[in-house]
């Protein structure tokens, strides 16, 4: 990613090229049908945390994160057929547009990136670089959608918009969590792993 398109404290892409991308997705996915999909997760509780231990712990936290999310998507690599873009939505909500055969795996994808984020350890450093606190953990709340025919005008506001809800839902339900926006007859959301039998 050049400069322009980086986000300064996560080397993610940045809002403004995330959103140019997935403009880009949604004209292709209108030309080839191929799949698009997109997950859209923030940290929980990050304003207490921010409160509790300063902005500059805080930065550490997104910048950990962002790591955990590289190092998830980087077996998934750019092939001819798949694409993957991470990104920095915004303060501490991230995206991951998903393009080709993978979009089939969103629901894994997603998972793996909420583990990957609870897992990890955080050690809080000083200005000096002294460790100050270790053992602290955060944790991520999760929605996805795919791209659905079934939305006849603004599929990128729609696309967000379903990703967005499945975030909320997963905060509602106690946070920590993947939702996904299921389309079809009747739209729906779920917690992957929980589909009816």
């Amino acid at each position: 990613l050049t400069l322009s398109r980086k986000d300064s404290l996560t080397g993610l892409a940045n809002r403004r090229f995330f959103d140019e991308y997935l403009e880009g997705a949604v004209a292709e996915w209108e030309k080839s049908k191929a799949p698009l999909g997109l997950i859209i997760f923030d940290v929980d509780f990050f304003k207490k945390f921010n409160d509790t231990y300063g902005h500059p712990v805080g930065d550490q936290v997104l910048r950990t994160l962002a790591a955990q999310v590289r190092k998830v998507l980087e077996p998934l690599g750019q092939t001819q057929d798949s694409k993957v873009l991470a990104a920095r939505y915004g303060g501490e909500e991230f995206g991951i547009i998903l393009q080709g055969p993978v979009v089939r795996r969103m629901a894994m994808v997603a998972e793996s990136v909420r583990k990957a984020v609870e897992k990890s350890s955080l050690l809080l450093r000083d200005s000096s670089g002294n460790v100050v606190e270790s053992g602290l953990r955060v944790t991520i709340s999760v929605g996805t959608a795919p791209l659905w025919d079934g939305w006849f005008s603004s599929l990128r506001a729609n696309l967000v918009d379903a990703a967005d809800k499945a975030l909320y839902r997963a905060k509602s339900e106690g946070r920590n969590r993947t939702v996904e926006f299921v389309p079809g007859k009747n739209p729906s959301y779920r917690t992957p792993g929980n589909e009816p039998k």
